[in-house]
């Protein structure tokens, strides 16, 4: 009687054994899974975050050079006075006249843009207008995205000893003027 109680119990743990293991793996995997999806989510947030962090440039660097903050006066435009009305108008002459101010419009809209890229152009260094005039970018957020890769170099005398005088010389060059040190500009475009 012994005997089989024993048995019985080693079978009744075997068996839950075997369950809980099973419950454990099913466990772990859901896991895994959820795990792998957070993961997801959270490289999607960073990009998202990245390209608020470079919206929220742009708006920093059209806010410092005063674009936002002066209004653009107002254009006086030269409007041609109609005609009085004397009954029927043909459907051309009212195509002709809505395709005018459509083009118009379009001028007006297209003015402000370039008006907005010249303000951004005319706080930039001059080497930075140089680059951008040399590159034929025209659009302000193309000007933008450049303008943060372009980087000033320059060659300082103090830093480099090759251009320091050694004493070997014949006399005949001007140590004087490399003394007083050659700046020397240069844009590079890093991609």
């Amino acid at each position: 009687m012994e005997e089989q109680l024993r048995d019985f119990v080693l079978d009744s743990l075997g068996t839950n054994t075997k369950k809980m293991n099973e419950l454990v793996n099913s466990t772990a995997k859901k896991l895994a899974k959820k795990d792998e999806n957070l993961e997801d989510m959270v490289l999607a947030m960073k990009k998202e975050i990245e390209e608020l962090k470079r919206e929220l440039m742009i708006y920093k660097a059209t806010l410092s050079n005063g674009m936002l903050s002066s209004r653009p006066k107002q254009q006086a435009m030269d409007v041609s006075k109609l005609e009085k009305f004397k009954g029927a108008r043909s459907t051309r002459d009212v195509g002709n006249f809505l395709w005018e101010m459509d083009e118009l419009m379009l001028q007006i809209s297209d003015l402000n843009e370039k008006r907005t890229f010249y303000w951004f152009v005319d706080g930039l260094n001059p080497w930075e207008k140089h680059e951008l005039l040399r590159q034929g970018i025209i659009e302000l957020t193309v000007a933008m995205s450049k303008i943060k890769s372009f980087v000033e170099l320059g060659l300082m005398n103090d830093k480099f000893e090759s251009s320091k005088p050694n004493g070997k010389s014949n006399g005949e060059r001007n140590h004087e003027k490399m003394k007083r040190g050659i700046v020397m500009m240069a844009t590079v475009l890093i991609t």
